[in-house]
């Protein structure tokens, strides 16, 4: 067995940027802790904080005390504890990631080079199923107007400290609601919901886009040590979804819910990252959670057709997968011909650019000329494309450490005979 192999799964670390991961297991919960990283695709760390904007507060009373300066201390690394649930380990960036500092001895060459094997090996089986996909998402064709500067002042964003944005919720309905897992629908009470405006979620509907870019942090942060960035805090919404879905439970409007939670689900996507799918995945989970406890409940859910957990699944396995047909060292072709058949084709460029960025000049045979060309071919985020290609490279010591874990497509698909 290959000597990378023996290496631990992924570990998140303190001050590393979370690991984008899709899970290979169904897990309902979310983990209770994580260390202070969010995402890592971009080598960026925050210059200044988000203004906030002037609008009125969205909170009752009691939210908001709860939402003090006090608050400002508490982990920001909520959004990768549920990127992690929801991704899993092995996958992308756990791969990059998930040990450094533990010695590991990792050979990123070989790594590189059997990463590219097992691309051309599996391939045309991955275009096979991605033609079969049932997306969650529509993918239908988008206007331009952005929604970063209307939500760059109400979320919550990843800083240090982190900085609390007008829809902020207290932390331990947060906590106590993720513990809650399935049974999050019962776990929410009228005391949760006194008061709660969710008129901002309609107000999303004007937007057709979220580009991390556009407004907050990340647009104004310096490029930095790899791996380090600044996002928004995912979990804060993932909250707001149980409690819109749990108001929908009690007053009948499970249309107007979905359509609000699915309108956000897509705005994320709209990102072109993999931790916002993933999230935007966990948004349909929820919604399916929701629906199940509507029928347990005997209400009406006529006309309301949640996606199918399946379909989820099967959309998350090939996602998580598509980054790494893009990793340097993988034939050109072979790039293309995947590029052609990736789910979400802007998440899988995005992801591995920061990878060629970051330890492209590692590699035996050296594509990243050909990677930036397949992934300009592409209409996505010319601005983020940009930031991540002036990333700074890893020395070889660091990329060594960070590697580790089973290689993504040969969980996925086998180790190819």
């Amino acid at each position: 067995m290959r000597r990378w192999w023996l290496f631990a799964s992924a570990v998140f670390i303190v001050i590393v940027a979370v690991a984008l991961l899709w899970s290979s297991r169904e897990s309902e919960s979310e983990p209770s802790a994580a260390p202070p990283a969010p995402l890592a695709e971009v080598a960026l760390r925050p210059s200044a904080p988000v203004a906030t904007a002037r609008v009125t507060p969205l909170l009752p009373p009691a939210a908001k005390a709860a939402a003090s300066p006090d608050a400002v201390t508490r982990d920001a690394g909520d959004a990768a504890a549920i990127a992690n649930d929801e991704l899993g380990s092995g996958s992308v960036m756990s791969q990059l990631i998930a040990i450094h500092g533990m010695g590991a001895q990792v050979d990123v060459s070989a790594f590189l080079q059997r990463n590219a094997e097992l691309a051309k090996q599996h391939v045309e089986r991955f275009c096979d199923e991605s033609r079969r996909l049932k997306s969650p998402f529509a993918d239908a064709p988008r206007g331009q107007r952005d929604a970063a500067t209307y939500l760059a002042g109400r979320i919550d964003w990843a800083t240090t400290p982190t900085t609390l944005g007008l829809l902020h919720l207290p932390q331990p309905l947060e906590d106590r609601l993720g513990a809650a897992g399935v049974g999050w629908p019962e776990a929410v009470s009228d005391t949760d919901l006194a008061g709660v405006d969710f008129s901002w979620m309609r107000d999303l509907r004007a937007f057709d886009v979220w580009t991390l870019m556009g407004a907050g942090p990340l647009r104004d942060a310096e490029l930095g040590r790899l791996f380090e960035m600044t996002i928004p805090d995912f979990r804060l919404l993932m909250t707001w979804v149980r409690l819109r879905f749990a108001r929908a439970l009690r007053v009948g409007d499970f249309i107007d819910a979905s359509t609000d939670v699915h309108h956000l689900a897509e705005l994320l996507h709209s990102q072109g990252i993999l931790i916002s799918d993933a999230v935007a995945v966990f948004l349909f989970r929820l919604e399916r959670q929701a629906y199940d406890a509507a029928k347990r409940l005997g209400r009406d859910v006529s006309g309301w057709a949640p996606a199918e957990l399946a379909d989820i699944n099967a959309w998350k396995r090939l996602s998580r997968a598509s980054p790494s047909f893009l990793f340097p060292g993988v034939d050109p072709k072979v790039m293309s011909r995947a590029l052609e058949c990736m789910p979400s084709p802007c998440s899988a460029i995005h992801e591995a650019a920061m990878v060629n960025a970051s330890i492209g000049e590692l590699s035996a045979t050296d594509t990243r000329e050909d990677f930036w060309n397949v992934a300009e071919s592409r209409s996505c985020d010319a601005a983020l494309l940009e930031k991540l290609r002036a990333s700074k490279p890893s020395s070889p010591v660091y990329a060594r450490s960070a590697l580790a874990g089973p290689q993504i497509l040969e969980t996925t698909f086998g180790d190819g005979g």
